[in-house]
């Protein structure tokens, strides 16, 4: 296994090659930085990666097209952002991911399609955001373990 680690740091910003040619790359953790965002290219070489934490970071606005050449990828952590809301579709190209963490960011709204494709999830950890609404449907796709306690649409038993 290759991995690389540069976390608590005071990583700002990510330049677009950093990490061109490293292919092999298993794992990488950027956690507890200060990353504001990333480039859309920035993990497009990373086709081998199969762990990307991201968490503790300062990370405002989800794209889904960080991800798109990581079809490896198992392990997704985007906890302690502050993330706002998951766009259509989020993690299409992510079929083999097991287990998604976006817990403590400031998410409000979820795009009813915003898990479709993620065929493999085993556990989607949202707890401790700002949803008030679950779309209908938004998890029918998926036979992961959730936690979504934390969240105003849970307050009364909603969830």
């Amino acid at each position: 296994m290759i991995s690389i680690d540069i976390s608590q740091n005071i990583i700002e910003v990510l330049p677009a090659t950093l990490f061109r040619g490293l292919i092999a790359l298993n794992k990488l953790s950027l956690y507890d930085n200060r990353l504001r965002e990333l480039n859309a290219d920035s993990f497009e070489d990373l086709s081998a990666l199969e762990t990307l934490n991201l968490g503790n970071n300062s990370l405002a606005v989800f794209e889904p097209q960080w991800f798109v050449n990581q079809r490896n990828l198992a392990f997704l952590i985007l906890s302690h952002n502050k993330i706002q809301s998951l766009p259509d579709r989020s993690f299409a190209s992510l079929e083999k991911l097991r287990r998604l963490f976006l817990e403590y960011n400031q998410i409000r709204s979820v795009h009813p399609n915003s898990f479709q494709g993620l065929k493999s999830l085993q556990e989607l950890d949202l707890r401790h955001n700002l949803i008030e609404f679950f779309p209908p449907g938004v998890f029918d796709n998926l036979s992961a373990k959730l936690f979504l306690w934390g969240n105003p649409a849970c307050e009364h038993g909603g969830c």
